[in-house]
């Protein structure tokens, strides 16, 4: 069997959580969260399709270990991500994030598969890491990802989430970022081999002619 790969993030446990800790003692000390949110000084630094290549491993990780912030609970791995990054009907985006306490490393993944003549896009993965939890990565990641498709003329963009345990958190993700719920199959096609896992999720839809504006 082998041994499972070790990634940075791996290495750095401990400052990740003196990190976590010293952010506590700031959100303690702060009025209220908007405060708390410009004190941290959050940078993201997203990257797409083969500028994520280095980090193949770390989402692959993320893939497999996210429960709770996991809209789908697909379990990529290594193998996986690569050829996602190599195939031109998907796009995949990352975020790194620094604030005035460290780097917290790679945190988030959107996996996106091209559909109906790419006229719209399925988000077949969206996971956030516990540690960034509570800063509202989700929400300006995902508006980057929305206005990179608007440039991109892409007309519908379907969010998908499936019932689990483990992932309660993100139910209603897609409502609060502005979807409309789809309550009947209005999805064709579904049959190709690679979009059956999201055929039986609870699926929201994003029209990005009139998109909701994601602060």
């Amino acid at each position: 069997k082998s041994m499972p790969t070790i990634t940075r993030e791996d290495n750095r446990r401990t400052e990740l959580y003196q990190q976590q800790e010293m952010e506590k003692e700031l959100r303690k000390n702060s009025r209220n969260l908007l405060d708390y949110y410009y004190a941290l000084g959050m940078k993201m630094i997203i990257r797409e399709g083969q500028d994520n290549l280095p980090y193949v491993v770390r989402i692959a990780q993320l893939a497999q270990r996210t429960n709770q912030f996991n809209t789908t609970m697909i379990r990529y791995i290594e193998q996986d991500i690569q050829a996602i990054i190599q195939n031109k009907k998907c796009r995949i985006f990352t975020v790194e994030l620094e604030n005035k306490f460290g780097n917290k490393g790679l945190v988030s993944v959107i996996i996106l598969k091209e559909y109906y003549n790419a006229m719209a896009m399925l988000v077949d993965t969206f996971c956030l890491s516990c540690r960034a939890l509570g800063h509202m990565v989700e929400h300006a990641f995902m508006g980057y990802v929305i206005n990179r498709l608007m440039n991109d003329k892409v007309i519908y963009l379907y969010g998908f989430y499936k019932n689990d345990d483990m992932n309660r958190m993100v139910k209603n993700i897609y409502y609060w970022m502005g979807f409309k719920r789809l309550t009947e199959l209005t999805i064709p096609d579904f049959r190709i081999d690679d979009l059956k896992p999201l055929a039986e999720m609870d699926k929201w839809i994003l029209s990005l002619y009139n998109p909701v504006v994601i602060v």
